[in-house]
């Protein structure tokens, strides 16, 4: 029985020897072969080849198209057409033209409707500047744009102008009735058959250099701010005076 226990045990499989052969065959693999370094750079290679290649087709399918997350106005045009986002930008136009415009002048509140003052979105500029998103500066510059998008949304600023023909028409307006200080032309009267001068006198009125840019900037936000329209002190023009006695 003692022989048979002993034959028996030495035909026992020992697991040790194929430990050492698996061990050996790992070692025999590619990766094993290789130098860590060289490893890791296969590794982050192929990260950078998965990621280049996805920037291609974003760049491919985007051909024609506002490119990443664009926003104006926090209205989004990323994805759309030009023809789309002309579309749209018309859309935040209408809005913007229906807002009400709000300042204080001389310490009293003033109201004024954006198409009275001639107020236009440049809907082709704004439109211009999104389709150029991501398209501008080199390859890699572009690039890494791209890969900034994916975490952020590029801002286009809302751009836009007023008619100073039709600011005037309201700034005379509030001058007489806001201010309530107007220049003076002066005049000439008869009075029992003798000529009666009435003098120039200066005057208080909006600020027409300052004033428009103050109130394109406030139809332009969305932010419903009420700032404070300038004044400056008008004095009558000779030129003025003359034309005002013919």
């Amino acid at each position: 029985m003692g022989s048979d226990i002993a034959g028996s045990t030495g035909t026992m499989p020992d697991p040790r020897p194929r430990s050492i052969g698996t061990a050996s065959r790992m070692k025999d693999s590619f990766l094993f072969r290789l130098n860590p370094f060289v490893a890791a750079g296969i590794v982050v290679g192929g990260f950078f080849a998965v990621l280049f290649g996805l920037y291609g087709l974003t760049r491919y399918a985007s051909q024609d198209e506002v490119m990443g997350r664009v926003e104006v106005s926090g209205t989004e045009l990323g994805g759309q057409t030009q023809d789309q986002a002309l579309t749209t930008m018309v859309g935040v136009e209408d809005v913007q033209l229906a807002k009400t415009a709000s300042f204080s002048l001389e310490g009293s509140p003033v109201h004024i409707q954006p198409p009275v003052t001639g107020f236009d979105v440049d809907e082709v500029a704004i439109v211009g500047e999104a389709m150029a998103v991501g398209r501008e500066g080199n390859a890699a510059y572009q690039f890494l744009f791209w890969l900034g998008q994916i975490f952020s949304t590029a801002e286009v600023e809302l751009t836009g102008s007023v008619s100073e023909e039709d600011l005037a028409a309201v700034f005379d307006e509030w001058d007489v009735e806001v201010i309530g200080r107007p220049a003076s032309l002066g005049s000439l009267e008869i009075v029992e058959h003798a000529v009666q001068p009435t003098y120039p006198q200066t005057g208080t009125g909006v600020d027409r250099d300052a004033a428009p840019d103050i109130i394109l900037d406030v139809m332009l936000a969305s932010n419903g701010s009420t700032p404070a329209l300038p004044t400056v002190t008008i004095v009558p023009q000779l030129s003025e005076i003359g034309r005002a006695h013919v």
